[in-house]
């Protein structure tokens, strides 16, 4: 069986038919093939030069879905959109969405209509991502309000869910817990909730042994994350730095990405003269290595999921200290929790670590042991579970109906539940 795989991710196909992505690689892609015979990945695809990692392989195709950047060039071509999604959806495939998602409204109402099972791949949670200070657009409260109520309802009607957190977003986006019918026939399949992170860790992403403070006068400072957006806090961690090197102790923030607020960012760091490096985008490799001669890991985020970034850093037995929102609580001490836009939390935090050593250690060898629970081995059962479920559930709902076009299917057929 096919699985039609809906998510945000923007692709770009160059003219030789190769796909590449800025952000990510085709492992998360190529996951679904554990399951599934295809994969048919739904989402905003470019054509033109190619930037970042190929990320098509052999049982993966992507659907031409029209490209668009931000909210108004959506409503351009919305219609477009919307065709070109509910048309890539075949009629005998299963059928996942990774949400938050704008593309999944286009998908909501017909599978409601045609009672047709679907599972939802919850990664993050819209009511953060729009909240007043993480994006700056006049259209802001309505995304908040829109993108959340859909998130809801794709979640309450879905066949299955799996969350990237443990607790925290189960909690606003549930699964209905009813059992699934089409029409009189119970497909005797209740909703599945599970949970299991995007990030992977192979065993060689976990270091031998937790960090000991680097010798040397300057406390190295590493963040990671895009600057598409200002929800990754990067200027707090600016600020911070700066008041930490006015105070006296030496110290050095090395920011790697890359995006359209660096630039201010750049400029915020002169204005402060803080001690701040701008190092751009870096391959996995060299990402790893900058962590490797860090003495901590910061992340200032106003929103988060449950973020690779961190957890990769934790991998190679990093202290951290990081933002209380979605699922960092989950797998941070809350001695290294901050509150978001919080400047003297963080100068706080990384000022103990500075002063003590040993707390830096014990913090440490939590965060290496917490990370261990995110290896391949121990995810890809889940995962997998996940997907057989899905796949169950569609079997069994197309074996009840014989559908010319499962999208237009008559209004008569009881939705899932």
């Amino acid at each position: 069986m096919k699985v039609a795989v809906l998510t945000e991710a923007r692709f770009t196909q160059a003219a030789d038919g190769t796909v590449w992505s800025e952000v990510g690689s085709n492992t998360v892609l190529t996951r679904y093939l554990d399951v599934f015979d295809e994969v048919l990945v739904i989402a905003r695809l470019a054509h033109g030069t190619p930037r970042g990692l190929r990320v098509d392989a052999a049982g993966i195709q992507f659907a031409d879905i029209p490209s668009y950047r931000g909210p108004a060039e959506y409503l351009l071509k919305r219609r477009k959109v919307k065709r070109a999604v509910r048309s890539a959806v075949g009629v005998d495939s299963a059928v996942i969405c990774r949400v938050p998602s704008v593309l999944a409204e286009h998908l909501r109402r017909p599978f409601a209509r045609t009672g047709r099972p679907y599972g939802v791949e919850v990664v993050g949670d819209p009511w953060d991502v729009f909240a007043k200070g993480v994006v700056d657009h006049p259209a802001r409260p309505l995304l908040r309000r829109q993108l959340t109520r859909v998130q809801k309802r794709m979640c309450a009607a879905a066949c299955g869910a799996a969350y990237v957190t443990e607790h925290t977003l189960q909690r606003r986006y549930p699964t209905s817990g009813l059992q699934m019918a089409v029409s009189d026939v119970n497909l005797g399949f209740a909703p599945l909730s599970t949970h299991y992170s995007s990030v992977e860790l192979d065993q060689s992403s976990l270091a031998h042994e937790p960090r000991s403070r680097r010798a040397g006068d300057t406390f190295r400072i590493v963040t990671v994350g895009s600057m598409e957006q200002p929800y990754k806090g990067i200027d707090v961690l600016i600020r911070a730095a700066s008041a930490i090197e006015k105070s006296g102790t030496p110290c050095q923030l090395v920011v790697l990405g890359d995006g359209k607020f660096r630039r201010s960012l750049e400029q915020l760091a002169a204005d402060l003269a803080a001690p701040v490096s701008f190092v751009g985008n870096k391959s996995r490799e060299d990402v790893t290595r900058e962590l490797d001669a860090a003495d901590l890991f910061a992340m200032a985020s106003r929103t988060e999921g449950l973020p690779r970034a961190l957890l990769e850093a934790m991998a190679r037995g990093l202290p951290a200290v990081a933002t209380c929102v979605g699922g960092i609580p989950e797998i941070l001490d809350p001695a290294a929790l901050c509150q978001p836009n919080d400047v003297d939390a963080f100068v706080e935090v990384i000022n103990r670590f500075i002063a003590n050593p040993g707390v830096a250690a014990q913090h440490a060898a939590k965060n290496l042991a917490r990370a261990g629970d995110f290896r391949a081995d121990v995810l890809r059962a889940r995962r997998r579970q996940f997907f057989e479920h899905v796949k169950q559930c569609t079997d069994a709902w197309l074996a009840h109906t014989e559908p010319p076009n499962v999208i237009n299917l008559p209004s008569q057929v009881v939705s899932c539940r």
